[in-house]
């Protein structure tokens, strides 16, 4: 089943977006993700296939 996570986040440097980034990518649960920058709230937003927040 395909979940959808959203984390609210401080702003993130590029440094930690690239770190975020590498982790994500190599996860084979993770199916998509985001960070959206022109909420007031940095939003990290992951969608996968039995994803939990732990």
């Amino acid at each position: 089943m395909m979940e959808i996570l959203k984390f609210k986040t401080s702003p993130l440097s590029l440094e930690e977006e690239q770190k975020i980034a590498t982790l994500l990518n190599q996860d084979k649960i993770v199916h998509k993700w985001n960070i959206d920058r022109e909420n007031n709230d940095t939003l990290l937003t992951i969608s996968g296939n039995e994803a939990d927040p732990q």
